[in-house]
């Protein structure tokens, strides 16, 4: 097991503190969303070395979709979940937007450090790898309410009106090791498919989330 470096979250007031995964953030103000976005950018590359230095022994990143089987190895062997209850799995199903509420397996359980730090690095990875691999991609933080990822730090090509949360890739990906169904090239698949999306291919994304949930 990893003693990983674990994200400061305490600088955000209770109740403020970010989420950026598939749980809500709909409490939070759209300058709550700026104050987050400020600080995600402020310590992004800092996050981005510290994962390089702990999962590959670099100081500099190297981003490769080669890197990713590696990646998957390393979460699953740093992999640290808490039971919940049922009160808070009732909580999460009730806060999910209604297209959601059907489809998406709420988790009877929450991801804990070292591996709540990992997957945020991770996701920095991830983002960071695609934008080198697409043109007219950039990080923002969804500010549309109505979506699932208020509040979190996406991948955006604008001119397209795509939009992806990398950190959500790799809770999807926990759920299925989680439910003992393993794959070391989840991530890999995941990465085309979202290349495709970004290069213009048509994908149903709902129905993306859903197999993922089901581990198809």
């Amino acid at each position: 097991m990893s003693s990983y470096p674990e994200i400061d979250m305490n600088i955000f007031p209770e109740n403020k503190a970010p989420c950026f995964v598939i749980q809500d953030n709909s409490s939070l103000s759209l300058i709550d969303v700026s104050k987050h976005h400020d600080w995600f950018m402020n310590i992004k590359n800092k996050r981005l070395d510290i994962f390089c230095k702990e999962v590959f022994s670099t100081h500099k990143a190297e981003l490769t979709e080669n890197n990713l089987q590696v990646i998957y190895s390393y979460i699953q062997d740093n992999l640290v979940v808490r039971k919940r209850t049922d009160e808070e799995i009732e909580k999460e199903r009730r806060n999910l937007p209604l297209y959601l509420q059907k489809v998406h397996k709420v988790p009877d359980y929450d991801i804990i450090e070292p591996t709540f730090s990992i997957i945020f690095d991770a996701g920095i990875y991830f983002g960071e790898l695609l934008m080198k691999d697409t043109n007219e991609t950039s990080w923002e933080m969804e500010r549309d309410i109505n979506m699932i990822d208020y509040g979190k730090p996406i991948i955006i090509n604008k001119d397209l009106g795509i939009r992806i949360n990398p950190f959500a890739i790799f809770y999807l990906m926990i759920l299925r090791i989680q439910d003992g169904k393993e794959n070391k090239n989840i991530l890999l698949d995941g990465y085309n498919k979202t290349i495709n999306k970004f290069n213009g291919k048509k994908i149903d994304y709902l129905k993306m989330v859903e197999q993922w949930s089901k581990g198809e």
